[in-house]
């Protein structure tokens, strides 16, 4: 895919290559990716969703176009709540002080505005959440372990070595 100045031509043209990659194989209304990885900026925006726009209401594109983002590059594209939300897994990694009030509020008072509250919500099930303690400072959550498992069994081509 060519990227020029013209956000809503790269999303259309992103959304046909998703639909040439998904809806031809089966009859489908939104993609369903294997896993989709998060990160929650401070104010609460994620993947160039932001707070309150009108692109949290879209409910039949794939992709749309974002030409005012007002962090980082103002032109972009990004995949819709539904898609997002639809995939088999959603999981957030998040770290930092700075974002212990946007985590506490997301998980303790979701708010209808937030990009990353409307995706906790509408993923229930299909979400996980990687947080550091800094970014979980007063945030009533129940904390798990999980264990990281390592395959040290040699391959094939590393036992020829």
């Amino acid at each position: 895919m060519i990227l020029n100045d013209d956000p809503q031509e790269c999303a259309d043209n992103y959304e046909k290559l998703l639909i040439k990659g998904f809806a031809s194989k089966d009859s489908v209304k939104l993609p369903m990716f294997d896993l989709i990885l998060l990160g929650c900026a401070p104010d609460g925006h994620v993947a160039s969703l932001f707070p309150n726009q009108d692109s949290l209401r879209e409910d039949y594109a794939w992709v749309i176009p974002v030409e005012d983002a007002p962090v980082g590059p103002s032109k972009r594209i990004t995949l819709t709540v539904p898609v997002i939300c639809h995939s088999h897994r959603v999981v957030f990694v998040v770290e930092g002080a700075t974002k212990a009030p946007v985590i506490r509020d997301i998980m303790e008072r979701p708010d209808k505005g937030l990009p990353a509250s409307i995706i906790n919500e509408r993923a229930a099930g299909r979400i996980a959440w990687f947080v550091d303690d800094d970014a979980l400072t007063d945030v009533m959550v129940t904390k798990r372990r999980y264990k990281f498992l390592v395959n040290n069994t040699k391959s094939n081509e590393d036992s020829n070595i």
